[in-house]
């Protein structure tokens, strides 16, 4: 008779990360005509890229996590735990270069209309769209710190 192993860590980290999912998309579609400019974009694609590449890393743990079935396998993943906590500390920086290049690029195309008019207004509207992969840099960082916190508190 085959043993099967059960994933109650995984299983919190899928329900976890289907709730952000569901409220990434959810604000996406609220928001989608707010972010008009193509650097705000790619700089929000990328924040959430690097989010999502470090959220899956901690699925991976968690999964190991529920397979741990000797102290030297628990220490691996406590070590590898770091990788999370590194992500999580480094995603609201990532957010905050996106907006530093957004506001320079919305500076240096509102210089170039030489209207002051056009440039109040462009830089007024773009205001609005160049926070963006700051806040999801803040938002991707909590959600890696509470699934490294879920994992390290289940095993610790």
């Amino acid at each position: 008779m085959q043993e099967t192993t059960k994933h109650p860590l995984f299983l919190k980290w899928v329900l976890l990360n289907s709730l952000i999912a569901v409220v990434l998309i959810a604000a996406s579609v609220a928001s989608v005509h707010l972010i008009t400019s193509l650097e705000s974009r790619l700089s929000a694609i990328i924040v959430i890229a690097a989010f999502a590449a470090a959220s899956g890393y901690a699925g991976k743990l968690a999964w190991r996590s529920d397979l741990i079935q000797h102290t030297y396998q628990r220490d691996d993943v406590l070590t590898d735990l770091a990788h999370t906590e590194f992500a999580a500390d480094k995603l609201p920086w990532l957010g905050l270069i996106g907006t530093m290049v957004g506001v320079l690029l919305l500076f240096l195309a509102a210089k170039a209309s030489g209207d002051p008019h056009a440039l109040a207004k462009h830089v007024t509207e773009g205001l609005a769209t160049v926070f963006v992969p700051s806040i999801l840099g803040a938002v991707g960082s909590v959600v890696l710190d509470a699934e490294r916190h879920m994992i390290e508190h289940e095993i610790a």
